[in-house]
């Protein structure tokens, strides 16, 4: 029974999970420069401090041609929670982020490291949420000029 138990942890730490979203009215241009720049400043900051994370080492390796990004991601964080000793973390990620252009744009997020996959899950979601904050920002008229406050 104990066998078994570890070959069902072992495999469910193992496999490769993986998010889907579609992108409806966005020009697939738009949507491989959001999931660049995502995958170049992740932002780990939150208010839940248990979801904060300092980003150590962030490769990313973006092939246009074939709409496919690969990253490489290293976290750590201190979490300090009441009346126990903090708690030191590490992540390691290995992401591939494929773009199918379609109509509508299609975008996969597969966590290609080992690892909970529920964690994976996640992460995934959490890169999408960004992807979808940047596509939706408000943006300057064509041809404005730049807002500059100065102090004369």
């Amino acid at each position: 029974m104990r066998a078994l138990a570890c070959v069902g942890l072992a495999l469910a730490a193992s496999g490769c999970s993986s998010v889907q979203q579609v992108f409806f009215g966005v020009a697939p241009g738009e949507v491989w420069s959001a999931l660049v720049a995502v995958a170049e400043t992740p932002d780990y900051s939150d208010l839940d401090p248990s979801k904060r994370w300092t980003v150590r080492e962030n490769h990313v390796r973006a092939n246009e041609r074939t709409r496919t990004i690969e990253i490489y991601r290293e976290l750590d964080r201190v979490l300090h929670r009441p009346r126990t000793q903090p708690l030191r973390e590490q992540q390691t990620w290995r992401f591939r982020v494929v773009m199918i252009e379609d109509t509508p744009t299609t975008v996969t997020f597969i966590s290609r490291g080992l690892g909970i996959p529920m964690k994976a899950v996640a992460e995934g979601e959490r890169y999408f949420a960004d992807v979808r904050t940047l596509l939706t920002a408000p943006r300057p008229a064509a041809g404005a000029a730049p807002d500059v406050a100065g102090d004369d």
